[in-house]
């Protein structure tokens, strides 16, 4: 299995993060775990395209492609009947 997913990053090397509506927060971060992961390479671009066009003084965000190329199944059998016993 291969999948392709994508973040953008600015000149700094921080990576963007959605605030969604009413968000507060920075808008870049430097811990990937904060990134916003794409599926689709077009809204990816176009966050890029917003902040090129909307501040060209930072410059061009990085398009960062993230090729998954593994899987692992996580047996979540015990943990699950747990909480269910605990009803």
């Amino acid at each position: 299995m291969k999948m392709k997913l994508y973040a953008v990053r600015n000149a700094e090397g921080k990576w963007f993060r959605r605030k969604g509506y009413g968000g507060y927060g920075a808008t870049w971060v430097d811990d990937f775990s904060k990134a916003t992961i794409y599926n689709k390479i077009g809204s990816a671009r176009s966050r890029v395209t917003f902040f090129a066009k909307t501040w060209p003084e930072y410059g061009i965000p990085d398009l960062v492609e993230l090729n998954v190329t593994s899987t692992k199944v996580l047996d979540e059998t015990e943990r699950v009947e747990k909480l269910l016993a605990e009803g």
